[in-house]
């Protein structure tokens, strides 16, 4: 089974997110591979005894894979943004050009401008830790 890709990150973007620093633990979902198939069913969203661990990810040996939605994305970005901001309409990662743009994806967009703000220095991840 294949699930339609709008609002989640896949296991390739969540490895681009990992290596630019990201912590695994800040996802709030995860991806669990099928037995037998080198595809992975729809993201599961992480419970109370997921979070119990300090670091599921780890805990698990690496065995799913971190899975953000973009809620949680732009609340990691509210999170972590280390940058000075004159309004908060500034400060947010916030699209009102979706709905105009051919084929937009939004997890691509969101993906892409954490990519590119934390390679810019713009975020500090130890946040999503305290």
């Amino acid at each position: 089974m294949k699930a339609k890709q709008l609002n989640f990150t896949t296991p390739q973007q969540a490895k681009k997110l990992l290596a630019i620093g990201l912590p695994a633990n800040s996802a709030d979902c995860y991806w669990e591979p099928v037995p037998g198939f080198r595809e992975y069913n729809v993201p599961k969203i992480r419970n109370k005894h997921t979070y119990r661990y300090k670091d599921f990810f780890k805990a698990t040996n690496d065995y799913y894979v971190p899975c953000w939605s973009v809620a949680r994305l732009i609340e990691i970005e509210m999170i972590c943004d280390t940058t000075e901001h004159k309004t908060a309409l500034d400060r947010a990662l916030s699209v009102d050009c979706y709905d105009i743009i051919p084929n937009f994806n939004l997890i691509d967009w969101c993906v892409n401008e954490i990519i590119g703000r934390a390679k810019e220095d713009k975020y500090d991840f130890s946040k999503l830790t305290n």
